[in-house]
């Protein structure tokens, strides 16, 4: 569940917290070759020119050549992590100066909290955002910054305190009563979760969130009618369905289930999960390890002379078995992620690229084919299975992990992941006999099927099935 983030600057210039200059100098009354550079005071209010022009890099120079004068400079420490923030440069050794430096402003402390936040040190952040909220307690972003880290760190009853506190300040900011909502639903208070989102939807009828949060909401309270046309309006807003609001009404039985999740969901929500995927995931997802354990058992040599590893993500997989197999390949749709594998220098090729065309395009050409947690987004296996099936050599296994439905009936082999969380991150559930039907039609003898836990969910278990198939084109 990610909540919005309101970055703005609390100046009132609306511009986003890195890119604000407030504190650093008066706006409009320098030119930039109208200024003197015979005093600090001078020097200092050659900030505000550069940072009104966009000349950034300039500002960056400026800012170390009085620097090196003045090295205990606060406002120049602050000018420059501000300029090094809107080049994409690494700020936090600047901000961290600035912070010291300008202990009683505001602004400086929440700039540095939300740069931890952004990388992951929440405890650090939440420090920082504590002290801007108490520098200046009416202002509003102080507290929905503290209130977003507190979330964060699943703090929830303080970062509900602290977005109350926001909408005393701000009571028509559609994101904070979102995300009051969010924290609320965290929590199991279902009823004054949709009041907030409600409210949301009033303050703004085109905040496409609001409309599939609520929707949420009331499929969790049975209120199925109103859930739907919560989705339906989020569709309207969001044709390509970037939230996933066709697979919800699927779940509901107002739509036909669809083939897959929309590319639009999966890459909207794998270009967050990249940022923190190799961290958050080591002790709370077991797909990869599954995998790699089945491959290890199942191969018949020592070495798998070539593996497709389908749906590689940051290389969860590849990690794991690099160093058995002689050519490691990986696929994957996401961008982000892919940067991410690439940075380890497991695989001799990465593909952006469809698992299916990819596998069709290449027949006979793999020993092995790895997939953990890539085919959980598919309805219809069938393109999968068939895709594997030629590309795959003789012999050759085909290893991926699926959620289990155990409520199958004979037209419901394949449905909506039952789990609400499962759901909305665009999963499905498949039948063991769905599996074992569809290995049998494209020549896939089953090595195993065994229940696993896949991952854990606030620290409960979530099962999930290992298959484990191999290629039998010529059975005896």
């Amino acid at each position: 569940m990610k909540l919005g983030r309101n970055d703005a600057c609390s100046c009132g210039s609306g511009k986003k917290y890195k890119h604000c200059c407030q504190g650093i100098a008066t706006t409009g009354e320098h030119s930039i070759n109208a200024v003197r550079q015979d005093s600090l005071s001078s020097q200092i209010n050659h900030f505000g020119a550069l940072f009104n022009a966009g000349l950034f890099a300039e500002m960056e120079r400026h800012a170390n050549a009085v620097i090196s004068n003045h090295p205990n400079s606060g406002i120049s420490w602050k000018a420059l992590g501000i300029a090094l923030q809107a080049q994409g440069k690494d700020s936090l050794n600047a901000l961290q100066k600035a912070a010291k430096l300008l202990p009683d402003d505001a602004e400086t402390q929440r700039n540095m909290a939300i740069l931890l936040q952004s990388s992951g040190r929440l405890a650090e952040a939440e420090v920082f955002h504590r002290r801007a909220a108490v520098l200046k307690p009416d202002m509003a972003e102080a507290h929905i910054s503290l209130g977003l880290a507190l979330f964060d760190q699943a703090k929830l009853s303080a970062a509900e305190t602290c977005f109350k506190k926001a909408l005393t300040l701000q009571p028509d900011s559609f994101e904070t009563h979102n995300n009051l909502g969010k924290t609320l639903y965290a929590q199991g208070k279902l009823a004054e979760a949709e009041i907030c989102y409600r409210r949301a939807i009033d303050r703004n009828p085109e905040f496409m969130n609001a409309y599939f949060d609520l929707g949420n909401i009331l499929k969790d309270q049975n209120k199925l009618a109103d859930a739907a046309e919560c989705f339906k309006s989020c569709l309207a807003l969001d044709p390509e369905d970037t939230q996933g609001s066709r697979l919800l009404l699927a779940s509901i039985g107002i739509e036909p289930l669809p083939l897959r999740a929309s590319d639009a969901q999966l890459d909207s929500l794998y270009s967050i999960r990249a940022q923190t995927w190799d961290k958050n995931t080591k002790t709370s997802y077991h797909g990869a390890e599954l995998v790699a354990r089945a491959l290890k058992e199942f191969s018949s040599q020592s070495i798998t002379p070539s593996i497709l590893d389908a749906g590689c993500g940051t290389g969860s997989v590849g990690l794991l078995i690099h160093t058995m197999t002689e050519k490691l390949d990986g696929i994957d749709l996401s961008a982000p992620m892919l940067e991410k594998a690439r940075e380890k220098g497991i695989y001799a090729n990465l593909i952006e690229t469809d698992l299916v065309s990819y596998m069709v395009d290449n027949p006979r050409r793999y020993d092995a084919i790895t997939c953990a947690a890539t085919l959980i987004h598919f309805g219809d296996l069938t393109p999968a299975f068939e895709a594997a099936a030629s590309c795959l050599k003789d012999h050759g296994l085909f290893i991926f992990t699926l959620f289990p439905n155990d409520h199958a009936q004979d037209s419901q082999e394949v449905i909506v992941a039952p789990s609400s969380e499962l759901a909305r991150g665009g999963c499905f559930a498949h039948s063991r006999d769905y599996v074992r039907r569809l290995a049998k039609e494209n020549g896939f003898m089953v090595e195993s099927l065994t229940d696993e836990i896949h991952e854990f969910s606030d620290e409960l278990p979530v099962p999930g099935l290992l298959v484990t198939l191999r290629m039998q084109r010529n059975p005896v």
